[in-house]
């Protein structure tokens, strides 16, 4: 399967989870083919290892980021530390060549310079762009 947009995003809450659907709702909206981690599961996960099941998760994901035109990276930039797998996420398409595109998972109240992002410099220089994720279905 291709897909337009593979969404890497950290969905360890159900706040996050919640923005990662609302996400993945405008994409849709929009037409766009989009594979989110979050909504695939292993058939029985609870069943087999958890090594078993990371090996599986681990072939499904990557099989999706070769197979999708670009990345949408949900990201926190501001005083947070990034999520290990969306870190991962985005360097393996930046390697592979992808397009990865950085949205700041929340909006900010006040306006903030780039040179204010307290993000990984590696995360930041990967990505083609960095924005609020509202402000572009704003335009």
């Amino acid at each position: 399967m291709k897909y337009d947009v593979y969404l890497a995003a950290p969905f360890f809450t159900e706040e996050t989870k919640d923005r990662v659907a609302e996400v993945a709702g405008m994409l849709r909206a929009q037409g766009k083919e989009v594979y989110v981690p979050m909504e695939h599961e292993v058939e029985e996960a609870w069943d087999v290892p958890n090594s078993t099941w990371g090996k599986r998760v681990f072939r499904d994901d990557t099989f999706a980021l070769r197979n999708s035109k670009c990345v949408i990276a949900l990201i926190n930039t501001f005083g947070t530390t990034e999520d290990g797998g969306t870190a991962w996420e985005i360097g393996y398409a930046c390697g592979r060549g992808i397009p990865v595109y950085g949205y700041e998972m929340w909006s900010r109240v006040e306006e903030t310079e780039p040179e204010d992002y307290v993000a990984s410099l590696m995360i930041l220089n990967s990505l083609k762009n960095i924005e609020e994720f509202d402000y572009v279905f704003q335009k």
